[in-house]
């Protein structure tokens, strides 16, 4: 299951299906659950929820391409609505990213992702004169460190609560990166006093709470209900075993031999359908 989106975006009408409804998904959750930024005239919507389910889903480039493409759109008809101007998108395309490597097992991205922005953090004036700021930045961190390949594993887990624990772990190592880069913008771009900074953080602990929680569930239920169609539907469940096959198994199979000599001892090398039925079988197991 682990790879299941990047299968089913092989075929070309889900995958095109998918981004426009995940577009049009976001232009309209974009206008609702603002929050009010400490030491600013502006808010900002839930919108870091979203980004740990796209990065999931489409990976780091086709999910980082619609938070682009929407905001671009919602820029250019209200480009007051940006505090930060076009830097403005920099934290969730950063966000997205960071999803969509860490989905795939890559752990590199993301850490990389945090430890830059840890360095411009306390390099600027707020770091240095408030560096526990960023404590739930840190504790995702480190989360994301000691637990990253774990948390991806049990995602697709059958139990339940292991599944929603883990999407719950890594909707807030995706959402905390959303808030890192948002904290650094708002230091360099606007000189928020330190104050400002240390009085948001339980402000921010609660929104970013509930950013993950938000983006927790919508990625159990996205799981839970691809499983239950795949479950479902076996003209989908053969198409993904073809691409499984063929990504992972094909040149593998296509092997020269001594077809004499592999008929002397009676031994078969598994060909393409051989190894579709024994994944089939795999498959059955899914529940």
């Amino acid at each position: 299951m682990q790879d299941i989106f990047k299968y089913l975006l092989k075929n070309r009408n889900i995958k095109f299906t998918s981004l426009a409804l995940a577009i049009i998904f976001l232009f309209i959750f974009m206008s609702f659950l603002r929050f009010k930024m400490i030491g600013m005239h502006s808010v900002i919507n839930a919108y870091p929820s979203i980004a740990p389910l796209y990065g999931l889903i489409f990976g780091p480039f086709y999910g980082s391409l619609i938070i682009l493409l929407v905001n671009i759109v919602k820029f250019l008809i209200n480009p007051k609505a940006y505090y930060f101007g076009i830097f403005s998108f920099l934290p969730p395309i950063l966000s997205v990213v960071s999803a969509g490597y860490l989905a795939r097992n890559n752990l590199k991205v993301p850490i990389l992702i945090y430890m830059f922005g840890f360095i411009l953090y306390f390099n600027s004036y707020v770091g240095r004169e408030a560096p526990y700021h960023p404590i739930f930045d840190i504790l995702a961190f480190l989360l994301l460190i000691g637990a990253g390949k774990k948390i991806i594993k049990l995602l697709y887990s059958n139990n339940s609560i292991h599944s929603f624990v883990s999407a719950l772990s890594f909707s807030y190592i995706v959402v905390m990166v959303d808030h890192l880069y948002g904290s650094i913008l708002a230091s360099y771009l606007y000189h928020i006093p330190v104050n400002d900074y240390v009085k948001a953080i339980p402000t921010y602990i609660f929104e970013r709470t509930l950013m993950a929680f938000l983006g927790s569930v919508f990625i159990f239920l996205t799981i839970k209900l691809v499983r239950e169609l795949i479950k479902m539907s076996d003209e989908l469940k053969s198409f993904i075993l073809n691409e499984y096959i063929k990504e992972n198994f094909k040149t593998k199979l296509d092997i020269k031999v001594d077809k004499e000599l592999m008929e002397k001892y009676g031994i078969k090398v598994p060909d393409e359908e051989f190894v579709k039925k024994e994944l089939e079988n795999i498959f059955k197991t899914i529940k």
